[in-house]
């Protein structure tokens, strides 16, 4: 009887062990991705009109911009 309660109290701690480290891993993955998100929103490539031109993040000369001006 002893050895059953306590393959039943191993099996359940066991579950709950799994079933905890799912969910951190669920909540990491989605801090994650909310870190990511809110990362791209704050990049300066939104906020520039030729965002598609450029891959990086470069100052833009101010000749380039007085021929886009005029």
């Amino acid at each position: 009887m002893e050895d059953c309660c306590l393959s039943a109290t191993l099996l359940y701690a066991t579950l709950l062990y799994a079933t905890l480290r799912c969910f951190t891993l669920l909540y990491a993955a989605l801090r994650y991705a909310a870190l990511r998100y809110a990362a791209l929103l704050s990049s300066p490539l939104l906020s520039s009109p030729h965002s598609t031109h450029r891959t990086s993040y470069r100052p833009v000369s101010v000749p380039y911009i007085n021929h886009i001006a005029v």
